[in-house]
């Protein structure tokens, strides 16, 4: 059993992690921690509208006090012009 002052660390943490970017499913292991983040993006790139979307696979590690990424991986369901749709 973890004591407070542990379950109240991993708390901090993981709201200083949700600081980093949106919605993640964590795992949080003393300074190591890890994420999944899916994404719906919609941008335009040389005048034309797009839409994209997928998810980010995150690792963090606590330095100095703070949450910092040390590796984000974007894997793409899609990204194309909107004018072809995305099916």
């Amino acid at each position: 059993m973890s004591t407070f002052d542990q379950r109240m660390q991993a708390i901090e943490d993981r709201d200083e992690i949700r600081e980093l970017t949106a919605r993640h499913c964590h795992s949080i292991a003393k300074a190591e921690a890890a994420g999944l983040c899916s994404v719906e993006i919609r941008l335009v790139q040389a005048g034309e509208a797009y839409t994209a979307a997928g998810w980010y696979n995150d690792r963090y590690r606590r330095e100095a006090d703070r949450w910092r990424f040390t590796h984000r991986l974007f894997h793409v369901f899609h990204w194309v012009p909107l004018s072809k749709g995305w099916v």
